[in-house]
């Protein structure tokens, strides 16, 4: 399939090319989101929408909590990857859906064999993400943060008290 494109591609002049990129562009909200992240000075904007879909999983916009799943966020960030240009934007949304689920389970006093496990994952995801592209300084904060706020929650805490250490080194209350 690769090799028919090149080769379609090859076929086509520069404006039937252009034809095809705006087609495309019109046509695809993903391929409009890549260039908006790709021409962009800034990728705020676009984060914060991302982020505004994982916070409605687990909050609803009138206070009320939401349904709480987590393959629901995930998703999210698996649509975000396709149009990411920065590794520290998908961190971002990384970091942030572990806030969010941590902010629900302590919110709501949640108990949840299944959910820890998805929190636990999700800290581990993004601790690995954070360690490959050598951004520790910029998140350590945030990752401890989440760390105290699951200290109530026995297993977990010690499960994610583990995670950090492994990452960014003693954990200090």
């Amino acid at each position: 399939m690769k090799r028919a494109f090149i080769k379609y591609l090859k076929s086509l002049d520069e404006k039937e090319l252009y034809q095809e990129l705006i087609k495309l562009h019109t046509k695809f909200p993903a391929v409009k989101e890549y260039y908006a992240m790709e021409l962009s000075p800034n990728t705020d904007k676009i984060v914060a929408q991302y982020k505004a879909k994982i916070k409605k999983v687990y909050f609803k916009p009138n206070g009320n909590f939401g349904r709480a799943k987590s393959s629901l966020s995930r998703k999210v960030i698996t649509a975000f990857k396709k149009i990411a240009i920065h590794e520290s934007d998908v961190i971002e949304l990384w970091l942030y859906r572990t806030e969010m689920m941590t902010k629900y389970l302590v919110d709501r006093n949640y108990y949840s064999e299944t959910f820890y496990k998805s929190l636990a994952t999700s800290f581990e995801t993004t601790c690995q993400l954070i360690s490959k592209e050598k951004m520790e300084t910029a998140f350590k904060t945030r990752c401890h943060d989440i760390v105290n706020a699951v200290s109530g929650f026995w297993g977990l805490s010690e499960e994610l008290q583990w995670i950090y250490e492994q990452y960014f080194g003693k954990f200090e209350r």
